[in-house]
């Protein structure tokens, strides 16, 4: 497993690194995908907004955007995805919702990667499941999170 984290945010409240890799790779264990190759990128508002706009037609920051790779199946590389998050709006939702930063963190970059991995919640069943998910990740880390659902 390879996971590269880029830093482009001047917010100074990040959480470490290796938080990140840790909850990228509990993510990925409960998923059972051992390998590929995942980049991070932790964002301003400005940068997420142009992303956000460019590619799901909306002009307003949010929390995360995950680019799965699709890759044609001759080229033998396992490329994971990117997932872009934004850490004004990440520190924002904490503060508003009343939530552990760290839970809120955690658990954004697990909805990030498992979206990554096929998981979905535009239909009412799969954000259920997407949930569920999150909650369990976030318990194998050590983390509670009560408002699963208020910043997706």
């Amino acid at each position: 497993m390879s996971v590269n984290i880029q830093i482009s945010s001047s917010s100074k409240d990040l959480p470490a690194d290796t938080d990140i890799d840790d909850w990228i790779r509990q993510t990925l264990n409960y998923v059972d995908r051992v390998n590929g190759e995942v980049t991070v990128r932790v964002v301003d508002e400005n940068e997420i907004t142009v992303l956000n706009r460019v590619y799901r037609h909306k002009n307003t920051p949010t929390d995360v955007l995950a680019f799965p790779h699709q890759l044609p199946k001759e080229i033998d590389v396992d490329l994971l995805g990117d997932v872009v998050v934004c850490a004004d709006v990440i520190n924002r939702h904490a503060i508003d919702h009343r939530i552990s930063q760290s839970a809120h963190w955690a658990r954004i970059i697990a909805h990030g990667i498992l979206h990554l991995c096929g998981y979905d919640h535009t239909e009412p069943n799969d954000a259920m499941n997407m949930e569920r998910a999150e909650a369990e990740i976030l318990r194998n880390i050590g983390l509670f999170h009560k408002e699963l659902s208020k910043s997706s």
